[in-house]
């Protein structure tokens, strides 16, 4: 097996620790083959890994652990690679605040949208609404007395009805 180090002689040349390269090996990240009851992992893999090694080293460090911490990194030039997303941080907090606003303020115009709409089905309704027949007038009667065309003026005047 040229060209194949075992996990511990992969995880020192990776800068990991055996655990590590161990979890790798069983979530699939680095493709390793188990001979006589230990793993043997190919340079090859192990070079292409490399690269991304030092990113999955210390899963548990926080966004505040300083760089000098990390010397692995300055020497591939990633650390510069672990700077840049520092450096959109502020850029991209005010692109969510801007879309979080134009959000809200869509959702204000969809609501006020959504009752004009509702108010507008609602008159149709009532457009559509079968109408009631208008009544006819009742027939002249006893209580209904039709006016005459031209009243006659009273008898007398109103104030002498009373003296």
């Amino acid at each position: 097996m040229a060209g194949h180090l075992s996990a511990r002689a992969a995880a020192a040349a990776a800068g990991v620790s055996d655990r590590t390269l161990r979890r790798w090996i069983a979530e699939g990240r680095l493709p390793a083959v188990k001979a006589d009851g230990a793993y043997r992992v190919a340079a090859a893999d192990l070079e292409m890994l490399n690269g991304h090694a030092a990113r999955h080293a210390a899963p548990d460090a926080g966004p505040d652990t300083p760089h000098a911490a990390l010397p692995r990194h300055a020497a591939n030039g990633t650390a510069a690679a672990l700077d840049a997303p520092r450096q959109e941080a502020p850029h991209l907090a005010a692109l969510v605040d801007k879309l979080t606003q134009q959000n809200l303020e869509l959702a204000g115009r969809l609501g006020f949208y959504q009752a004009q709409l509702q108010q507008a089905q609602e008159q149709i309704k009532a457009l559509q609404a079968p109408k009631e027949p208008i009544a006819p007038p009742p027939p002249a009667g006893a209580i209904f007395r039709p006016l005459p065309a031209d009243p006659a003026p009273p008898r007398r005047p109103w104030w002498r009805f009373w003296g």
